[in-house]
Formats: structure tokens, C-alpha cells, sequence
């Protein structure tokens, strides 16, 4: 059953890798490596949330830190090495077209990118969601951060789903438990 599976995610893998375009190349890369859309959402987070929460917002700041860091560090320094699946373009067998710029680690489950992204996205939309419902946008941008880890031959198609799922409970679990043990969201 789990061959049937996986071989179903590497004909996925194929197919959504194959929609590739040179145009989109540069930037899947960007959406995949820079920094700057990172740095404009925590500038946003911040400020933002200092109007809203005012010095509150540095305490905030720390449990988005917890959440990130519990995110990568579960995603790389358990799940990757725990079930050693190699990514697609360290795959011999696959003939797929193959973005440059390298191939990162060896291993690929779970995606760390889709970890990351959905775990901090997440966790902004439970502060600022009831407030505005433009946060809202920050999901696209963790679909596409996660697609282009498809779209460059990094990972393959389950390696971002339950990277996102982890991402998701992550967020929800470091919410929580910030709204049990602090009354920084006490209005």
C-alpha cells in the first residue's frame, strides 16, 4: 500500500512539476530563497501588531519565534532523518525538468519551507485574522512558497501537504498555549 502511494505522489510530483515555465523559473527561486517577502510580513506583524496590541507585541513575538523554531526544527531534525526519502532531484529515476541553483539537503519529508511558512502564517492569521480579514492573504503565499518547492525538484507533493498539516498544528498547539498561560490577548 505505501508503494502504491508513493509511486502515486511521484506521478503527482511529475505532473505539477512538469508546468514549469522559463518565466517562471526566477520566480519560483525568489519565492522559494529570498528573504524580503519574510522581512515585509514580520515588518507588517509588527507593526501592525504594536497598533493593536502596542508592547505586547514584542511578548507575541517571542511565542511566533517558539513556533517557528519548533517547526524547523521538528521538520529537519526529526522528520527528515527519521524516514530518509530522498527529494526528487537527488532521484536518478526521474526525468524531470530541474530548476537551478542546487538541490539543497538529501533528504525531503517534510518540506521545511511548507513547515515554516504555514506554522508562522498560521500562527499571524490567529493574532490578526479577527481583526482584518486582508491576513487572509498570508495563506496564498504559503501555498505558493510550498508549490515552489514542487515547481524546483525539491520536493514531492506529500512532502508539503503534511508539511503544512505539521506547519497547522504547530501554530494552533503554540496559540493555544500562549492564550492559556499569558493574557496578551485579553481585550
Amino acid at each position: 500500500m505505501l508503494e502504491s502511494i508513493l509511486k502515486l505522489d511521484r506521478e503527482l510530483f511529475i505532473f505539477l512539476n512538469s508546468l514549469h515555465s522559463p518565466y517562471l523559473d526566477d520566480v519560483m527561486l525568489f519565492v522559494s530563497n529570498s528573504m524580503v517577502p519574510i522581512i515585509f510580513i514580520l515588518t507588517l506583524f509588527l507593526v501592525y501588531g504594536f497598533i493593536k496590541f502596542k508592547n505586547k507585541i514584542f511578548l507575541i513575538f517571542i511565542f511566533l519565534a517558539i513556533t517557528f523554531g519548533l517547526s524547523d526544527s521538528i521538520s529537519s531534525r526529526i522528520f527528515k532523518p527519521a524516514t530518509k526519502r530522498l527529494r526528487p532531484c537527488h532521484e536518478k529515476s526521474i526525468e524531470s525538468y530541474r530548476a537551478s541553483n542546487g538541490c539543497g539537503g538529501k533528504y525531503s519529508f517534510v518540506s521545511s519551507h511548507a513547515s515554516n511558512s504555514f506554522a508562522v502564517l498560521t500562527f499571524i492569521w490567529l493574532i490578526f485574522g479577527k481583526f482584518n480579514k486582508g491576513f487572509l492573504l498570508v495563506f496564498p503565499y504559503a501555498a505558493l512558497t510550498a508549490y515552489s518547492r514542487i515547481y524546483l525538484a525539491r520536493h514531492y507533493f506529500l512532502d508539503i501537504f503534511f508539511g503544512a498539516i505539521l506547519g497547522i498544528l504547530i501554530a494552533l498547539s503554540i496559540y493555544k498555549l500562549m492564550k492559556a498561560k499569558t493574557n496578551l490577548l485579553k481585550y
